[in-house]
């Protein structure tokens, strides 16, 4: 019974959708050729088991990923918690809502993927009516916002396809600080940091077929107006700011804004503390602190902006890829290619977004003074 009024509650609809099947004899060949030609101890766990497992699992969040159905609510929670306040006219927000659906019918992350072919003024109705927004009335034009808690559950819907707005957020994200930028040098910072996006979203896409979408979506970004050329033809530039495409620019680059973020954070404290002066639980403990505390200071976030798991796995995506080591206290050990990610990132953050992570981030020990100590 005191369920009913749960029930009650409108939820809006379900789509049903169905990724592309993992055959399990394939995937174990791939994994282990000879599997089936080995005696296994029941009671024991043969060495290439576990790394079989992790590869299944990506796998299958993968093919979830490739097969999502990007509906009404997913799109405006992606456009409203990417805005200031949280908050946007309704004739802004109908504009970005028709700018996602043709980026994703003209550039669509994954064939399986669909998307909701409701109107833009029916699909702020259809939020209004969830109660996922709430309209604030205004003589010169009505504002459409959701508070803390709306935004805290927006964030689960966003979360569920920002994997795929993943390529035109990279794209644009590079002009949020940068009024004029190389595409030779986007596409080369492309390539640097999809191994960490695509670990943290679970991409199907190669290091090749990233590069290439950011291609297309370059095209695309200067066909509509959203990027113009210059007279050096490697040059591209943002629409001049305060224009509704450099407003729609920074809508799109707020997705994976986060994301940088969060890898200067780690990055950051790693070379500030120095080689072989922090463990990996340590530092993943520090960034998570350090990302808590920012979202306090300076902006509302929702919990998954400083959460443990994403540092733990951008740190471990380091390791794997041979940028950080261990020495034999189990303290991080790191060559000249983090200098590098950590240039990079500068080029993409504002100087007053450095200086608040360092601001809000602890005062790290140095080896000298552990030892010291």
């Amino acid at each position: 019974f005191s369920s009913y009024q749960v029930l009650r509650e409108q939820y809006g609809e379900v789509n049903l959708s169905f990724g592309r099947p993992i055959h399990l004899d394939e995937h174990l060949d791939a994994c282990h050729p000879d599997w089936r030609r080995e005696s296994l101890d029941r009671d024991g766990k043969p060495p290439w088991l576990a790394q079989a497992v992790d590869r299944l699992a990506y796998g299958i969040l993968t093919r979830i990923n490739d097969a999502a159905s990007v509906n009404a609510i997913n799109l405006v929670a992606m456009a409203v918690l990417a805005s200031p306040k949280n908050a946007m006219s309704q004739e802004d927000l109908e504009s970005h809502l028709a700018l996602y659906q043709e980026l994703l019918a003209v550039l669509p992350p994954s064939p399986e993927m669909t998307v909701t072919d409701r109107e833009p003024s029916a699909i702020v109705a259809h939020a209004e009516k969830l109660g996922a927004i709430q309209r604030r009335e205004h003589e010169l034009g009505d504002v459409l916002s959701c508070d803390e808690r709306g935004a805290f559950l927006l964030s689960y819907f966003r979360n569920n396809v920002s994997h795929c707005a993943t390529v035109y957020s990279w794209c644009a994200c590079v002009f949020m600080n940068n009024m004029n930028f190389s595409r030779r040098e986007l596409l080369r910072m492309g390539r640097v940091i999809f191994p960490f996006l695509k670990g943290e979203r679970f991409l199907h896409h190669s290091s090749q077929e990233f590069v290439e979408a950011c291609e297309r979506c370059l095209d695309f970004f200067l066909e509509r107006g959203l990027i113009v050329a210059t007279d050096d033809p490697d040059v591209l530039s943002r629409a001049p700011g305060g224009s509704t495409e450099a407003f729609h620019m920074r809508l799109l680059g707020h997705n994976v804004f986060s994301s940088l973020e969060r890898y200067y954070m780690v990055v950051a404290m790693l070379t500030r503390a120095g080689k072989g002066a922090i463990t990996s639980a340590e530092l993943e403990k520090q960034c998570q602190q350090t990302a808590e505390r920012l979202s306090m200071l300076h902006f509302m976030e929702t919990p998954d902006y400083f959460d443990k798991h994403l540092f733990r796995n951008f740190i471990r995506r380091l390791k794997d890829r041979g940028i950080l080591g261990s020495d034999g206290e189990g303290r991080l050990e790191f060559d000249d290619t983090l200098s590098v990610v950590l240039e990079d990132a500068k080029k993409i953050l504002s100087k007053d977004v450095r200086h608040s992570i360092l601001k809000a981030s602890p005062d790290l020990p140095t080896l000298e003074e552990r030892d010291a100590a």
